[in-house]
């Protein structure tokens, strides 16, 4: 069965609306601030902590590269 978050099209944004999180939830499941989870979203898709972006797409229930792919989208 196909993730309902991933998609060619899809950019991060999207991700996380169709996840039906909100930024606070979805911090808190990644187990970051909120204002750490609003720079990460700021910065381009390859910067920031590996980490970071693993505990973000783990709390998505998608890949790091899907999470990754989506972010450069914008």
């Amino acid at each position: 069965m196909a993730n309902v978050l991933s998609g060619d099209d899809m950019n991060l944004a999207a991700m996380i609306k169709k996840s039906g999180m909100s930024h606070a939830e979805l911090a808190r499941r990644s187990g970051l601030s909120r204002g750490g989870l609003y720079l990460w979203l700021q910065r381009a898709a390859g910067d920031g902590k590996a980490s970071t972006a693993q505990r973000v797409a783990a709390a998505l229930g998608v890949t790091v590269e899907e999470l990754l792919k989506a972010k450069g989208k914008r």
